[in-house]
């Protein structure tokens, strides 16, 4: 949903502005951070794979506009004190291109393909993570993916034990089938967008749903419980246990949702497919969260225009703690534009490996990735450690846990796994 229907639905507009105070009181009383909260600090933003509008088409093969394994990255630095022109000027010194561009984008440091491999093979990388650690900068960054939001969004609707650890699991199953059939999922939405939504109770789209999931067919093996239990020594075959157990708890809280005709407005949609018409949101959550820091972001005309159309206040003041500026006359977007661009890339490989298939990257890497990927790492762990709200990310396929892979880079978990016995020596 947009953010401005939430505020619109919770919150009392006054004065022209839409007062934001319980929702930030909300934040300090569930997490207990008030002082984190309450810095004064410089932010500065840019961001990647910024797809905007997010909706139903049926002219495209997967059945909507984007990939829904789109994902939205937007963050930079945090910094205690503006940057000296001295400082940028001995970073700029140390970024050796090829052919020098006007303007030094993510795409000409990092290249524009698909091969992380190669991305991190990278010097001018290193010399950026090692000026934001040697400055004493922090990091900060949001990601939002499009597919997991839905996936999000239906747990959340049929499963209120609760038990958070198995509602997360749930949403990543969802999520696995959602990237494996996104036709088969824009299909079903297509139908429910079409249907008549009287007060938003659907049985249809719960039972589409349940007949598209078929749970045996998701694990390829029409496989007993039983049997499951008999062959679950390896920690893989205890996995596909789990994924079994699982699948069947969601099959029976769809079916429960069948029956009692669980709402689905919250869902979807805007009466014209579109499941998300901005993600000016993002941008509002950090003014937020941080009132009494400064903002800096990249020029984004539709978003600056939603901004000032629907302008926040804290505690009855208007919140107006950020501008909208130039990459061209601000060095500071454009190193943000770096970090982005490499977390954006970072995020995107670690969506698509398994565990096995991480080691065997570690395995391979040369010392300049190596030395670039514990730079990485190192810099979200102490970012997150110096402050929990810097780093949100949304946790498709297991992505904040897997971001530990890169944040505890441990020489000695790759020597045990290679000496780990295949399957043909036990």
């Amino acid at each position: 949903m947009d953010i401005m229907k939430i505020f619109k639905f919770i919150y009392k507009k006054q004065n022209n502005y839409i007062e934001v105070s319980k929702m930030r009181q909300k934040f300090i009383r569930n997490r207990n951070h008030k002082k984190e909260l309450n810095i004064k600090k410089y932010f500065y933003y840019d961001e990647t794979s910024n797809y905007r509008k997010f909706r139903l088409n049926s002219k495209k093969n997967n059945g909507f506009n984007i990939s829904l394994t789109e994902t939205l990255v937007l963050g930079g630095m945090v910094c205690e004190n503006e940057i000296s022109d001295s400082s940028f000027k001995e970073l700029m010194s140390q970024i050796k291109l090829k052919n020098n561009p006007p303007e030094i984008k993510s795409r000409h440091i990092y290249g524009s393909g698909g091969n992380y491999f190669n991305q991190i093979n990278n010097k001018n990388l290193h010399s950026i993570l090692r000026w934001i650690e040697k400055n004493k900068i922090f990091i900060h960054f949001t990601s939002h993916c499009t597919g997991y939001n839905i996936c999000e969004q239906i747990i959340n609707s049929i499963d209120n034990s609760g038990d958070e650890g198995k509602k997360l699991f749930k949403k990543k199953l969802l999520f696995e089938l959602v990237c494996k059939d996104e036709k088969g999922l824009s299909d079903i939405l297509e139908k429910l967008n079409h249907s008549n939504k009287d007060k938003g109770e659907i049985i249809g789209f719960w039972s589409d749903l349940i007949d598209w999931i078929n749970f045996d067919k998701y694990l390829n093996n029409h496989l007993i419980t039983k049997k499951i239990d008999s062959v679950a020594k390896s920690k893989n075959d205890l996995i596909l246990k789990i994924k079994f157990i699982i699948m069947k708890d969601l099959y029976n809280d769809l079916c429960s949702a069948k029956k009692t005709c669980l709402k689905v407005e919250d869902m979807l949609f805007d009466g014209k497919g579109v499941i998300e018409n901005d993600l000016s949101r993002f941008y509002q959550l950090p003014l937020i969260y941080f009132p009494h820091s400064k903002h800096m972001f990249d020029e984004e005309d539709v978003i600056k225009q939603i901004i000032q159309e629907y302008p926040l206040s804290f505690k009855g003041k208007k919140i107006d703690n950020y501008s909208f500026e130039s990459s061209l006359e601000f060095i500071e977007i454009r190193i943000c534009d770096w970090i982005v661009g490499i977390l954006g890339r970072t995020i995107k490989f670690l969506r698509q490996v398994n565990e096995d298939e991480m080691y065997k990257f570690i395995r391979s890497l040369n010392e300049l990735q190596k030395s670039n990927i514990e730079l990485l790492g190192k810099l979200i762990e102490d970012s997150n450690r110096e402050n929990p709200y810097y780093i949100r990310v949304s946790d498709e396929f297991g992505l904040e846990g897997k971001l530990e892979w890169i944040t505890h880079f441990k020489e000695y978990e790759v020597r045990a796994y290679l000496k780990r016995p295949t399957k043909r020596e036990e």
